[in-house]
């Protein structure tokens, strides 16, 4: 009884909130059109709620030496440490670590090696703060699911679902065979009293006598604006940075992204005598939030760039029911204000959605923090058996969310805010 009564309570202030105009939705004299899928509703965009951990579990929390689910892991006074040799020489060829929070202090990997037959260990829904495997290529495979990270480092590691971001550092420096899927990369810019930082969302940089190789990231998402800071020397210069200072590169790429900051929100740089080959960025979409430009210059002479183009419309990424509403995370990553059109078989609401900030127009007067930013808006209209979500700012492929969780095929009547619609 009380969830009936908790929930009636939710409907009357989203109704009470966001009225929806259902004047037209009983008009069968106006045309109907069949609403079908995009690829923005089979490709999940990532956000801050399907990305990391899942913060509904509870997580163990491991700060000094001990023993956990017969796994042992030890406290060097700076890290806590995984010995995969001395401490755990037994371990099978798959071992799981799940629900662990490991933030306290960075996470490293021991003598790995050292370890002569193939292993995989796979973390699911941990949390870390700096987290380190071996630069070099190891019998040793690490998957991470759901885990969120300040940063990580190090080869032969795969992420699906994983957050990265929150403090002044780079989000991922990987070395040698990372491949990063459906993940989320973000909040880099942080205040650094009397020290210097230069972030980058994702930086490449090599490794001594060991070429950085088959390095890639798929529908991955990056929100690293630049945030001016009195008394600080923090500076975000790239999203994406292939800056070679150890080594040469080869095989890396970044395939259907969402790329938003940086000064050059990408960069590729070869310090002699190092080179690179065979670096493709594909299928990406820049916001406005960069300093500069979308891409350094020469970058192009690097690297290969096929279908990189600037955001824009609005997108909708996470949609979810929750107590007898519907919750849509919405993001502007472009630099005009937006209006969203959302229908269901209730009827249609509007929001206006904030414009992206400019980082080459802010001042430290603007006082800004990453929450000020229109990432990942939590709208939230009455629940129904689907939704569909415009932009409607522009006058093509207006339809930019979709999700159906019934049966029945979806017709809707035209509103006229969105009459272009073929």
């Amino acid at each position: 009884m009380k969830n009936e009564i908790f929930i009636l309570i939710i409907i009357g202030i989203v109704l009470f909130l966001y009225p929806p105009n259902s004047s037209k939705k009983n008009d069968t004299s106006a045309s109907k059109m069949l609403i079908t899928q995009g690829t923005n509703d089979i490709s999940i965009i990532p956000d801050k709620f399907n990305t990391g951990i899942d913060e509904s579990i509870s997580l163990y929390i491991i700060t000094e030496f001990t023993t956990y689910q017969n796994i042992v892991y030890t406290d060097n006074g700076i890290s806590i440490v995984l010995d995969l040799f001395y401490r755990n020489k037994d371990l099978g060829e798959f071992t799981i670590i799940e629900n662990i929070d490991f933030s306290e202090k960075p996470f490293a990997i021991y003598n790995d090696d050292k370890v002569t037959t193939k292993k995989t260990i796979i973390f699911r829904n941990c949390k870390f703060s700096k987290m380190s495997t071996n630069p070099k290529v190891t019998n040793v495979t690490y998957q991470f699911k759901n885990c969120t990270f300040t940063n990580f480092n190090g080869s032969n590691a795969t992420f699906n679902k994983c957050y990265f971001g929150g403090t002044s550092a780079d989000g991922i420096n990987p070395y040698k065979n990372v491949t990063v899927k459906n993940s989320y990369i973000a909040d880099l810019a942080h205040i650094q009293y009397d020290k210097v930082v230069h972030s980058d969302g994702v930086q490449i940089y090599g490794y001594k006598d060991m070429d950085a190789t088959d390095i890639h990231f798929k529908n991955c998402r990056f929100e690293i604006p630049i945030i001016p800071f009195i008394n600080s020397s923090s500076a975000i210069n790239a999203c994406l940075f292939v800056g070679l200072e150890y080594s040469n590169a080869n095989n890396i790429s970044f395939t259907d992204c969402i790329i938003n900051g940086g000064g050059f929100t990408i960069s590729v740089i070869a310090k002699p005598p190092f080179k690179v080959s065979n670096i493709v960025f594909k299928n990406l979409k820049l916001g406005a939030a960069k300093k500069f430009k979308n891409i350094y210059p020469n970058s192009k002479k690097l690297a290969t760039f096929k279908n990189v183009q600037e955001i824009s419309k609005l997108y909708v990424s996470s949609v979810w029911r929750e107590n007898g509403t519907i919750h849509l995370s919405v993001t502007n990553d472009t630099s005009v204000e937006k209006k969203l059109i959302v229908i269901t078989k209730h009827g249609s609401y509007e929001f206006l959605v904030p414009a992206c900030y400019k980082s080459s127009k802010l001042t430290t007067d603007d006082k800004l923090t990453f929450q000020d930013y229109p990432f990942d808006i939590e709208y939230i209209v009455m629940s129904s058996d689907w939704v569909v979500c415009y932009d409607t700012s522009i006058t093509s492929e207006n339809q930019i969310r979709f999700v159906n969780w019934g049966t029945k095929p979806v017709y809707i009547t035209k509103p006229k805010t969105v009459q272009k619609l073929k």
